[in-house]
């Protein structure tokens, strides 16, 4: 008889660990996060990383481009912690259903930026420098890489090292872009934006 107490009260106490998992620990995985697509657009199109929150949730980025793990169904708020608001002004946020879209549109009349791209990139912005054609732009974090960039027939880019620079051009109208609006992707990878230490005038005579 005691016996057969026994083996009830071990065939019971398998049972209650089976159903815990405790045999097959590997069915115990954790769902997929969920997550909500975040497009921050700048003027131009292109997508951007930029430090900050919706919802009081991180922004956050990986190979697919920017996110928040959260459901969001609308965005009661925002806010971004780079100073991106020293170029663009926020000109719409909606959400469709599926992802959030921050579209941005010029705002200063002159002034000059970096920022991550949502692909890991850098964008690098100058506006109202015509009559300062050539400067260049000390970084307190060094790049991952160096490029160099032909912005029209007059200006070309060199980056790398701690340093972003807008010296004389080659003739060739490369980019085309206008000494009073420059924006250019540069092919540098990056996982966040090289904060900046100070602006130079080059005087090219």
């Amino acid at each position: 008889m005691k016996k057969t107490i026994i083996l009830i009260g071990v065939l019971s106490l398998l049972v209650v660990l089976s159903s815990c998992n405790i045999f097959n620990p590997g069915s115990n995985t954790s769902s997929p996060k969920v997550k909500t697509t975040v497009n921050i657009i700048d003027p131009y199109g292109n997508k951007l990383f930029v430090d900050g929150t919706i919802n009081n949730f991180p922004l956050k980025a990986d190979k697919n481009g920017v996110y928040v793990e959260a459901k969001i169904n609308a965005v009661e708020k925002y806010s971004f912690k780079e100073p991106i608001d020293q170029l663009f002004t926020v000109k719409s946020v909606d959400f469709d259903g599926k992802e959030v879209n921050i579209v941005l549109e010029k705002k200063a009349s002159k002034g000059y930026g970096i920022f991550r791209t949502a692909d890991g990139k850098l964008m690098f912005y100058a506006f109202g420098y015509a009559d300062t054609p050539y400067f260049q732009i000390w970084l307190k974090d060094r790049l991952s890489s160096h490029t160099y960039v032909r912005l029209n027939e007059n200006q070309t880019l060199l980056a790398g090292g701690w340093l972003i620079g807008i010296g004389k051009g080659v003739g060739e109208k490369g980019l085309n872009r206008s000494p009073d609006e420059i924006y250019v992707k540069l092919p540098i990878a990056a996982t966040s934006a090289p904060r900046i230490e100070r602006f130079e005038k080059i005087d090219v005579k």
